[in-house]
Parts: structure tokens; sequence; C-alpha cells
């Protein structure tokens, strides 16, 4: 994602929620005005081990306020959390934010980091609903199609019509033998 749209993001929810933990503001709006830091965050709703972690909730969320994960370690200290982003400014870092709505917010969902596995499970999913839609148009189209051509039977018989009725015969058993052909 752009490191605009993160700034967005950011500047939004800082002016639009309360956090838990006072501190957690400064470290965000730090993190929002440093380029190099905004490249290298990452929003992402679960986190992943070994990686470093923020985890930051609004006053409106039932979560701890503040956490950050680094390695095997945690801590609660913004602080030490400030010093480890600052420190080492070119590794990667996740941010977790906990507020009331965020799964409806369409900026905070676009932002989301999703696992490459999860896009291409959808693919795949979608691409077998498309041939399963298609073979089921397919039987369709061709049952309403025999279903016309007997009906036009039928009314070729009434009117005593022999050479429309060959004609339409020969055209449904074209159509059986077709329809009998495995694919």
């Amino acid at each position: 994602m752009s490191d605009q749209l993160k700034k967005q993001f950011l500047e939004w929810f800082l002016n639009k929620h309360h956090l838990k933990h006072r501190d957690a503001r400064d470290l965000l709006l730090h993190i929002k005005s440093t380029p190099h830091l905004l490249q290298h965050l990452y929003f992402t709703e679960k986190r992943l081990p070994r990686a470093r972690t923020l985890i930051v909730a609004s006053t409106q969320s039932d979560e701890p306020g503040f956490v950050y994960y680094y390695g095997a370690k945690k801590t609660e200290s913004v602080a030490k959390a400030w010093d480890d982003i600052v420190t080492n400014p070119s590794a990667p870092f996740y941010l977790i934010v906990h507020f009331y709505g965020r799964n409806l917010n369409h900026l905070y969902r676009q932002l989301l980091d999703t696992p490459l596995s999860r896009p291409y499970k959808t693919y795949k999913q979608f691409q077998m609903y498309e041939q399963e839609t298609k073979q089921f148009l397919d039987y369709v189209s061709e049952a309403n199609q025999i279903n016309r051509l007997r009906a036009a039977i039928d009314k070729a018989l009434d009117e005593r019509n022999h050479e429309e009725f060959a004609r339409l015969t020969r055209k449904l058993r074209q159509l059986q033998e077709n329809h009998q052909r495995p694919s």
C-alpha cells in the first residue's frame, strides 16, 4: 500500500479516536511523520510470529491499550517499542489497530496486509464456480433447445406437415447425439 494511504489512515485514526495509552499516540504521530518508517509499516489483523508487531487500541476497544512484540519478547512499554523502531528503521514492522467499527472502515480494510495464499485460494474457488456455472448454463440451454424442438415437432404433427416434421426430428437427433458425446 502507498505511504500516503498509511499516513492518511493514521491521521484519521489519531483525530477520531482516543487511545488507551497516551504515549502510543506520540509513537503513531512519529511513525506518521517519518517517511522511512512509513515505508516499512504494514497493517495486519493477526500477530505474526517473530515479527515486530505494535498493537494499539482505542478507548472503545476491549483489547489492551498497547503491546509491542519483538522477536520472542513482549512489552507494554511504549519507550522500548519507540527505541526498537527508531534504532532499526529499515526492518519491517506490523501494526494492529483495535477500534470500534474497524471491520467496516474501508480505508483500514484496504491497508490490511493479507497472506498471499488467500487471494490464490479465492481465485481457484471462483474459477471452479465459473466452470460449474458454465456447465449448468450449457445444460439448461440444451434442455430448453430440446424442449422447443419437441414442441415444434408436436406442432408439425398436428398440422400434418411431414417435411417440417422430418427436418425437426433430424435436428433433434443431431442435438441429442451432440449432447451425449463426452467433452
